[in-house]
C-alpha cells in the first residue's frame, strides 16, 4: 500500500509548466498536447478557486468587522 501525497502547486508552477510543455510541443511535436491541455485546465481551476475564495473572504472579513463595530 503506497502513501498518498498531494503537493500544493502554485499558479506560478503551473505557468512554468505550460511554458515547458509549449517548448516540448514546438521541439518534438503534438504528442505533448494532452499534457498542455491538462496543465492549462489545472491553471484555470486554480485561478477560479482563488478568485472565488478571495471574494468570499472579503465578504467574511467585512462581516467580522461589522460585528466588532456593533458591540
Amino acid at each position: 500500500m503506497g502513501v498518498k501525497y498531494k503537493a500544493k502547486v502554485s499558479e506560478n508552477d503551473l505557468c512554468k509548466g505550460l511554458e515547458i510543455v509549449a517548448g516540448l510541443i514546438e521541439k518534438y511535436g503534438d504528442d505533448f498536447w494532452p499534457i498542455f491541455d491538462r496543465v492549462e485546465q489545472e491553471l484555470d481551476i486554480h485561478r477560479t478557486r482563488s478568485h472565488r475564495l478571495k471574494k468570499h473572504l472579503k465578504r467574511f472579513n467585512q462581516y467580522k468587522k461589522d460585528q466588532i463595530n456593533i458591540r
